[in-house]
């Protein structure tokens, strides 16, 4: 008898428990920049995402944590468990660097102390992503493509257009072909660089563009 009213008693602390748990309301999570990492990131550098977890009663997190997808397989990050007034929000920090390059998914999930949880973004096709890429293989890209573009390029058309009329003027049809050329290597710049360096250094790099060309087109 007494062994059946143990069970019982423990079935109905299970249930009551479940209960508890479906009756909890679920925390929230929330960042001020989304995605919480840049779309474009350095390999090997550090990134910090910071998010804010709210539960309308109060409830602390016991659990916090990024998941990612990496190139390398499945990631997870945990974040220390914060102190705070939940009600009002408390902060919640992830690091993380990219160790290969490639693209990334990640999400976060955090857990309340009376069991409710929540997944940031909510969806599972939703998931963040960023690209992870190795700078020293952008330098040599743009390095092969400015030589392309600056040399490679006005001396095709120069010979071409030797060729083609022997009254002619090549250097001029060269010059024309450095031209573009130095369009084409800011625009390739532009296009690498402007995620990991800035509008300062695209304006820099701007700058040099349009000093090769008031000396290329004021030289007699």
């Amino acid at each position: 008898m007494k062994l059946v009213c143990s069970r019982i008693a423990c079935i109905a602390a299970l249930l009551f428990s479940l209960a508890f748990a479906a009756s909890a309301k679920p925390p929230t999570l929330s960042s001020a920049n989304t995605p919480p990492i840049p779309a474009e990131v350095q390999q090997g550098r550090t990134y910090v995402a910071n998010l804010t977890y709210i539960q309308s009663e109060g409830d602390a997190p016991t659990t916090l944590k990024m998941v990612l997808e990496t190139p390398g397989g499945e990631v997870i990050v945990p974040a220390a468990i914060p102190s705070g007034d939940a009600t009002a929000g408390i902060p919640v920090t992830w690091s993380y660097t990219p160790a290969n390059s490639g693209t990334y998914h990640y999400h976060f999930e955090a857990v309340s102390s009376t069991g409710g949880s929540v997944r940031f973004p909510a969806t599972v096709n939703n998931d963040f992503e960023f690209v992870s890429s190795n700078p020293i293989t952008k330098w040599i890209i743009f390095l092969v493509g400015t030589a392309i573009a600056l040399i490679f390029l006005p001396f095709v058309v120069y010979v071409g257009a030797r060729a083609a009329n022997k009254r002619g003027d090549p250097a001029a049809a060269s010059r024309v072909a450095l031209l573009v050329g130095v369009l084409a290597s800011y625009a390739l710049f532009f296009y690498l660089f402007f995620a990991n360096y800035g509008p300062l250094m695209m304006v820099l790099g701007g700058i040099v563009a349009l000093a090769i060309l008031i000396v290329l087109f004021t030289r007699k």
